[in-house]
């Protein structure tokens, strides 16, 4: 379709990069070949099978490599399907419009106030779909003055739309059918690629979790949020679950090579970023049967301002943001993964493979943002968890008269127990340098101090009892008496109260 592969038909040269998977045509044309191949290259056939036939047989038969491997690993609990598929085909459909409207016209360029129009017809896909309106003017002025639209039939054809195509092509366009991309993507593509290969998976390893996710960038909506044609739990997989990504307002500006951004602690320490992944979570209930929810990645840049002023400020702004994330995936008691770690990074370059910088490992092998992320969470839970906090020492509190702030505090809350195992916490020794005294609501405690791992036995099996764990550092301050265990390292006391 591209005749060279050193040749690009890609309109923008910008970053970030994952603002690509919408504006770049390449980009575009292969998702909308691996997704809907068979309604826009009817006629293209590989080894006797149409081309999506061909790609995402292809693709099925990679992840069975895969899983013929890894799925006897104890540590392996399943498989997401496809990271962050593309769902908004925003220059596909320019370049359909283009095509449509300069072979309507017997194959003649179009006049600047016919090009000007089509992109705005375009670019509206964009604010609908809520890209912000300075962005797209952005897009806008830069493609008007470029000379990047496709107006003209030579300009189509370099970038596999061809104005003089006969019937019967494989390369030809169904032109309707790549307009349509941008309608329920994620009901009408994704949902039976999923099917498709989560079946394949199963049967191979039928024990596995099947992890799903939504498009990049399309509503399933249409006016007031009316007419909804959102994506439904794929039919025929056992065990699935929704792992969506969430990112707060953290990437660079759009822009060719633009700068890292800049923040001040303060202006990112008191943000909430609850209801926004409470938001991204809802799909799991709106449509795909309350599937159970991972958030599949989050994380930072730790860059800001530049990397040399942020490892001179010990990267406290990506701290700050971290602490943030914990605090609301507590709070909504969600189970997640951060992007990333990579013993790969670099001051100069960050991960490389993509020059952005998320690793929590950074260029010198140390750890970054370890007060926020390293901090205790429950391993297995013996009930079914109600509530969970940790404070670390970048929270902000509310002082309360004649009573210690609960610096370093771990709490969590469960109902009724559902197994005679064990719960397990981890409890890292970063937050508890000096020990750790546990109150609990019932039952007997142990720790396994090699490897941070505390045991929790609740003893009363009421079935309307509730169960509680509290973890403290020692207070100077805090004259309590009620606690039950203290441990440090091997050290173990046990109130008296409870002998």
């Amino acid at each position: 379709m591209v005749s060279d592969f050193r040749t690009t038909s890609d309109l923008l040269p910008i970053d970030p990069w994952g603002i690509n998977t919408f504006v770049s045509m390449d980009i575009n044309r292969c998702f909308a070949t691996f997704f809907a191949g068979d309604k826009i290259y009817p006629n293209w056939y590989v080894d006797g099978k149409n081309i999506k036939e061909f790609l995402q047989e292809s693709y099925k038969n990679a992840w069975l490599q895969v899983v013929r491997r890894v799925a006897d690993y104890p540590n392996v609990i399943g498989y997401d399907i496809m990271n962050e598929p593309a769902g908004l085909y925003f220059v596909f459909t320019l370049y359909a419009l283009f095509y449509r409207e300069v072979k309507d016209s017997g194959g003649k360029a179009l006049p600047p106030e016919r090009t000007e129009a089509l992109l705005d017809l375009a670019l509206s896909e964009l604010v609908a779909n809520g890209m912000p309106i300075e962005t797209v003017e952005s897009i806008r002025s830069y493609l008007l003055s470029s000379d990047r639209l496709p107006d003209t039939p030579e300009k189509l054809a370099a970038a596999g739309f061809p104005v003089d195509a006969k019937d019967g092509d494989p390369h030809k366009p169904d032109i309707a059918e790549a307009i349509n991309l941008n309608i329920a993507f994620n009901r009408n593509y994704l949902q039976p690629f999923h099917e498709y290969v989560g079946r394949a998976i199963q049967e191979e390893d039928p024990d596995a979790i099947i992890f799903i996710e939504e498009s990049l960038g399309l509503s399933d909506g249409a006016i007031g949020g009316w007419w909804l044609q959102p994506m439904l739990r794929p039919e025929g997989i056992d065990q699935v679950a929704y792992a969506p990504h969430y990112y707060a307002d953290v990437y660079p500006f759009l822009g060719v090579d633009p700068p890292p951004r800049d923040f001040t602690a303060e202006e990112v320490r008191y943000r909430d970023y609850t209801d926004a992944i409470k938001m991204v979570m809802d799909t799991a209930a709106f449509s795909l049967g309350n599937i159970p929810v991972l958030l599949g990645e989050f994380g930072t840049y730790f860059n800001f301002g530049g990397i040399e002023k942020a490892m001179a400020q010990d990267y406290i702004v990506s701290t700050e943001i971290m602490d943030n994330y914990y605090e609301a995936l507590e709070s909504l008691m969600l189970s997640h993964t951060v992007w990333n770690y990579s013993p790969e990074n670099t001051a100069h370059s960050g991960e490389g493979w993509n020059e952005e910088d998320f690793s929590i490992l950074g260029p010198d092998r140390e750890y970054r943002a370890e007060r926020a992320f390293m901090r205790p969470y429950v391993r297995f839970a013996s009930g079914r968890p109600i509530q969970m906090h940790f404070y670390s020492d970048l929270h902000y509190y509310d002082p309360v008269p004649d009573r210690p702030i609960p610096y370093h505090e771990y709490y969590l809350e469960m109902d009724a127990l559902e197994t005679d195992a064990p719960t397990e916490i981890f409890v890292p020794p970063l937050q508890y340098p000096d020990g750790f005294y546990v109150y609990v609501s019932d039952g007997r405690c142990a720790y396994d101090s090699d490897n941070f791992i505390l045991y929790w036995y609740p003893d009363d099996d009421d079935p309307q009892a509730r169960h509680h764990i509290r973890l403290r550092p020692p207070y100077d301050d805090y004259g309590d008496s009620e606690w039950d265990y203290f441990f440090d390292g091997d050290l173990m006391r046990v109130n008296g109260r409870r002998s």
